[in-house]
């Protein structure tokens, strides 16, 4: 049997309140909120709370929030001209046609970096 949920719609429609105005809370910052503005609930309600509203489809889960602010932030990397695949069966004409080169950071100590190019 579950439990009944009983806790009053003034405290339901401030922590969705503060949920909406500041979106990566969690249940700890609000109650700190709800706690100077007066209220006495636990910080185990408060998650109680948020988890029935993230439920309902009241208000957004964390990661459902920072995943959508992510996702139109990604800046694409530029295409690299210098670093263009060649075509499957691509025939070498002249030496320097196709080449390839390697490269190798070695950090000797802080601040003393040096890097080895071998083709």
């Amino acid at each position: 049997m579950r439990r009944r949920i009983y806790w009053s719609s003034d405290l339901l429609i401030r922590v969705e309140a503060l949920r909406k105005e500041n979106p990566t809370w969690g249940r700890w910052p609000i109650w700190l909120t709800l706690r100077k503005e007066g209220f006495a609930v636990s910080e185990r309600t408060v998650g109680r709370i948020l988890a029935y509203l993230e439920g309902s489809g009241r208000v957004e889960s964390v990661a459902a929030f920072l995943a959508q602010a992510r996702r139109g932030k990604g800046e694409r990397r530029p295409r690299r001209p210098y670093a263009q695949r060649k075509p499957k069966g691509y025939e070498v004409g002249h030496p320097g046609d196709l080449i390839q080169v390697d490269t190798l950071t070695v950090t000797l100590g802080p601040g003393e970096r040096i890097q080895h190019f071998s083709a």
